[in-house]
């Protein structure tokens, strides 16, 4: 598919496997290197191994069951895929306790074992001003879950040295584990005749989630730090990139509904509140540091739904 296959034995921690993040790169890290594999989920019910595929069952907030794991294991690479809420979500403590306290002790467990920490990140550490930020841009989250990503971000940058950083824009695949996923959720509610609702509507280049884990592969391969931007080459609102997907899939547009949101914003009593923007938002990312440096043409919408088709994905690799 990639043509991406290394001979090159590595040890990789993923540090969440069940999410859109964490199953595409353990697909093609499957399919296309010579890695071994070993991933943390609170999702799992006991340990998995299968070749070079390894899962064990970890509550990411206990420190030191993640660290005995990662001690026992020795990576050479530990990608972080934790991530947990989204611009409307407010449980701040769970958005804070899991995106940041939980990878302050990943990047402990880096710092001691002088392995390379890879954390993924997304365009909502940015402020929708203007859309498709660079990786010069400076972050300026305006909800309280782009503030986590943005400090989960300095904590990696300041605390371990071989590190990078990798903000994706909205990824989109297939729904393997039963995970919230925009365009599978969206073709399951379609085909059962079902109204399928948007909550918001910003604009941002989505990424085909194959082309993703290819691109984090090759940050592992050259091992490069610093910050890479990875995103398709098509920027569209939300809402257009759902009729995409339904027309792609011979499903009626028609039953697409776009609501307001409702609790992207800051609560007005907090110190650091910002009044209310209107929709819609523009997010996003320029690409063309992963294309060049990297080696990457990334899709767009429609050349990524086509490949969707024509891909091979298999049964689950993982149980659950």
């Amino acid at each position: 598919m990639f043509h991406v296959k290394h001979l090159i034995k590595m040890k990789i921690l993923i540090t969440e496997a069940y999410n859109i993040a964490g199953d595409s790169l353990l697909r093609l890290m499957k399919s296309e290197t010579n890695f071994d594999i070993y991933l943390l989920s609170e999702k799992a019910k006991e340990q998995y191994h299968n070749g070079n595929i390894h899962l064990y069952p970890c509550n990411i907030l206990n420190f030191k069951v993640v660290k005995d794991i990662a001690y026992k294991i020795k990576p050479d690479f530990i990608i972080n895929t934790l991530d947990y809420g989204d611009l409307q979500n407010n449980n701040h403590k769970k958005i804070w306790d899991t995106n940041v306290f939980a990878f302050e002790n990943i990047c402990s467990i880096a710092r001691v074992l002088d392995c390379h920490l890879i954390t993924i990140s997304n365009d909502f550490v940015f402020d929708g001003e203007k859309g498709l930020y660079s990786e010069q841009d400076k972050p300026c989250a305006i909800s309280y879950y782009g503030t986590s990503k943005h400090a989960m971000e300095n904590t990696c940058l300041i605390n371990v040295i071989k590190c990078t950083i990798v903000r994706a824009s909205l990824l989109y695949g297939y729904n393997f584990y039963g995970y919230q996923l925009l365009n599978t959720n969206l073709i399951y509610t379609l085909k059962a005749k079902r109204e399928h609702e948007i909550s918001g509507n910003y604009y941002t280049n989505p990424c085909l989630a194959d082309e993703f884990a290819y691109a984090v592969i090759k940050i592992i391969e050259k091992r490069r730090t610093g910050i890479y931007h990875v995103s398709g080459s098509e920027y569209l609102s939300i809402s257009d990139f759902t009729v995409k997907v339904a027309i792609a899939n011979m499903l009626d547009p028609g039953m697409i509904k776009v609501i307001p949101e409702k609790q992207i914003q800051r609560n007005p009593e907090e110190d650091d509140y910002i009044p209310p923007k209107k929709n819609p938002m523009k997010f996003g990312l320029v690409n063309y540091k992963s294309e060049t440096d990297l080696g990457i043409k990334f899709s767009n919408i429609d050349s990524g739904l086509m490949a969707m088709k024509h891909y091979i994905y298999g049964e689950k690799l993982l149980p659950i």
